[in-house]
């Protein structure tokens, strides 16, 4: 298991807050993120948005308003075994 570095941490919370309209919802401790937390009044806010929506569509879930790691964990393995049966070819 990797060890978390500093720098690192401080790097992903500062891209969350630069992404999300309160940071504070990262301190409530939820599973999910409310997607009305995405700060979409960004380029990059905006495509992380969309994003989170595409994953909820493709997932069944096309109603929610949340989104949290086991949503995206299917995507993510899906798309990991992808990519190294295209590195293998």
């Amino acid at each position: 298991m990797a060890a978390i570095r500093g720098p690192e941490l401080i790097a992903a919370v500062r891209w969350a807050c630069q992404h999300l309209k309160d940071p504070a919802v990262l301190a409530q401790g939820s599973a999910a993120l409310p997607l009305g937390a995405i700060d979409d009044t960004t380029e990059s806010g905006a495509r992380i948005l969309a994003a989170a929506r595409h994953v909820s569509r493709r997932s069944g879930k096309p109603e929610s308003t949340t989104i949290s790691a086991e949503d995206v964990a299917i995507p993510a393995k899906i798309l990991a075994s992808w990519n190294s049966m295209a590195t293998a070819s």
